[in-house]
Formats: structure tokens, C-alpha cells, sequence
């Protein structure tokens, strides 16, 4: 499973024939696109991942010129049956459990955009030639899928993932509504 990663600014110049000191109207990128497991009620099996193991949601567009941002990659609903379970690596740690339809639940969050080289000019530094790239998005490795009753779902953290504490930050965020 991985995330989209965020577009990259642009350091980009206006430049006109008659216009002396164009400046700098270099474009943000786009955000990322997010991995989102959906809970439906139509579903009863987890068979759809048995043939398909790789999950890839859309990366952010590049900013360009004119101040025009990039566009935004767009989320990735994977849907699964009522009653299924999220658990950490360890097979232990129950992380969410989809107990309604239509929960959602964020497995990797797409990586945040890159500023363009307007955000950085100021009074003092009125052609900046910095800009920003995209932030890469969160990556997992799906490891398992167990026929039990309600079908849990494990997933493994890959190397240059975000860290547990994060994660369960995130589950926390979500039980209590502010996702």
C-alpha cells in the first residue's frame, strides 16, 4: 500500500517583453492522494486482495508558472465487508475495527505539497530561487490476509514509514471524530 507523494513547487519568473522587474510566480504542488480502507455492507470476503496486492493512490501534480497550483492526487478507497479488523505488525494490537458501514479508516496519509518560490519572497529577498519538493507519501507492505470469521486484515510497517506513535495518534484522532 502506498500513498501518493506531494507535487513539487516551481521556481519559476514571470517574464514579459515590456515588463522590467517581473518577479517570481512560481506555483505550489499538489497534495497527495491517501489510502482509505471504506467498510461495506455488500461484502462479505476479503477475495479482492487475493488478486490484487499492490495499492497505489495518485501523487500530487508539479506547480508551474502564472501561481498555478498543482493538482491534487486523489484518494484511494479500498472497500471492505463490515466486522473487519486492522491490526498492528505484531498481530496483536487491534488498531481499528470496522464496526458500521461506511467508516473510514486513513492507512497512509499522502504526502504534503512543496511551496513555489512566491511563497519565499519578501521585502528584503525579492527574487528568491527557492522552492520546496512534494513530501513522499507513507508505504506499507501488506502482509496478511486471515479467513477468520470477520476476515481481519494485518499490515506491516516498511522501512521510511511514519512511526506507531503516529499511528496511534491517528486512531485516536479518528475515535474521537476529528479526521
Amino acid at each position: 500500500i502506498k500513498a501518493g507523494d506531494g507535487g513539487s513547487g516551481s521556481p519559476s519568473f514571470r517574464r514579459e517583453k515590456f515588463i522590467e522587474f517581473g518577479g517570481p510566480d512560481g506555483g505550489d504542488g499538489g497534495k497527495g492522494g491517501s489510502v482509505i480502507l471504506k467498510s461495506e455492507r455488500n461484502l462479505n470476503t476479503l477475495i479482492d486482495f487475493r488478486y490484487q496486492q499492490h495499492f497505489k493512490a495518485k501523487r500530487g501534480g508539479d506547480g508551474k508558472g502564472k501561481n498555478q497550483t498543482g493538482r491534487g492526487g486523489e484518494n484511494l478507497y479500498l472497500k471492505v465487508p463490515v466486522g473487519t479488523q486492522v491490526f498492528e505488525e505484531d498481530n496483536k494490537t487491534l488498531i481499528f475495527d470496522f464496526k458500521e458501514e461506511s467508516e473510514e479508516f486513513v492507512v497512509a496519509l499522502g504526502g504534503r505539497r512543496g511551496f513555489g518560490n512566491t511563497r519565499f519572497k519578501s521585502s528584503t529577498n525579492r527574487a528568491p530561487k527557492k522552492f520546496t519538493k512534494g513530501i513522499v507519501g507513507e508505504e506499507y507492505r501488506d502482509r496478511d490476509h486471515t479467513g477468520k470469521g470477520l476476515c481481519p486484515v494485518h499490515y506491516n510497517k516498511r522501512k521510511h514509514s511514519f512511526s506507531s506513535t503516529s499511528l496511534r495518534k491517528r486512531v485516536q484522532d479518528a475515535e474521537n471524530g476529528r479526521i
